[in-house]
């Protein structure tokens, strides 16, 4: 992506290309006033209303406070809360 113009965000699972349904620019935007809205670009480019998302240090919801949660099928836990260590996941 050059010149800034919009394409079709693509990326390659299991070596196959898989449209993303989004268009990004090729200036995607790195700056974010707080870790919550820079999440939220992360949900919104890489997420479909549906998906399930397993969030392994969820706490208490901080990075998810500007998204939408019933949008999508959200396993959340965190060390803390639940006792669940994410260093142990497969």
């Amino acid at each position: 992506m050059t010149g800034g113009r919009m394409e079709k965000r693509k990326m390659k699972i299991m070596s196959k290309d898989v449209d993303l349904g989004v268009e990004v620019s090729d200036t995607l935007n790195t700056i974010c006033s707080s870790n919550d809205e820079g999440f939220k670009r992360i949900i919104d480019l890489y997420a479909r209303p549906g998906d399930i998302i397993v969030d392994p240090t969820y706490g208490n919801g901080v990075f998810w406070k500007q998204i939408d949660k019933s949008k999508y099928n959200l396993l959340a836990s965190d060390l803390k809360v639940d006792k669940i260590d994410m260093k142990s996941l497969p």
